[in-house]
This record gives C-alpha cells, structure tokens and sequence, in this order.
C-alpha cells in the first residue's frame, strides 16, 4: 500500500526510476480502488466519482511508467506506446515486465538497491 501512496505523491515526478515492484504494487491497488469506485457509483448512480478517479490517475500512471522505462534505460517518450491500443497490449507485458538496469544508470540509482537499505 506504501508503494502506491509513493506513486501518488511523486505523480509529478518524471525523474528518476520506478522498480517492476512499485510500478506492478501501483497497478493492482489502483485497480482494486477502481472497481470498488465502479460497484459504488453504479450502485449510487454517481459515475462521475470513478471518472475524477481516474483523472487524478492518470498523471500519476504516466509519471510511473516514465520512471519505469527509465529504470529499463529507456527514453520516458516510450511512455507514447501505451497510448495505441494493440501496442499497448504488447508494450506493457513485454518492456514493463523486463527487469530493470543494475545498478546506476543515466537516470539515477538503482530503486532496487535503494530499498534495500
């Protein structure tokens, strides 16, 4: 749950790297939130909550994912794929799922590391 708060709080942060761990942590509890928001607003008729959920998302998903390929060494621009409906399909089980980059790369330190400590 640490791990999905710290995406939050860094949704504007396009520096630095993202572990597979913190980026997959953040995907699962933001869908368990959303389908809880979804069987809430369906039920109360309130479906603008889930859309205002997923607004305040998005820019912390983008964030994450630029952290993350940077964490592969790869250009944040990749974060551009995710936006093609096939590719995307692709793009996030194959690049998200890699391991990242040992040690430091041209983006910062290793995140793996860094937890450990």
């Amino acid at each position: 749950m640490e791990l999905y708060f710290r995406a939050l709080r860094k949704s504007f942060d396009f520096y630095g790297r993202a572990s597979r761990k913190e980026y997959w942590i953040y995907v699962l509890f933001y869908y368990v939130f959303y389908f809880i928001l979804v069987f809430i607003s369906a039920k109360d008729m309130l479906e603008y909550v889930t859309l205002v959920y997923w607004l305040l998302n998005v820019i912390a998903v983008v964030s994450l994912t630029i952290r993350r390929l940077h964490d592969l060494g790869r250009n944040g621009w990749g974060v551009l794929w995710t936006f093609i409906p096939i590719i995307a399909l692709f793009f996030i089980l194959i690049v998200l799922t890699a391991p990242g980059e040992q040690g430091e790369n041209n983006y910062g330190p290793d995140p793996q590391q860094r937890n450990s400590l």
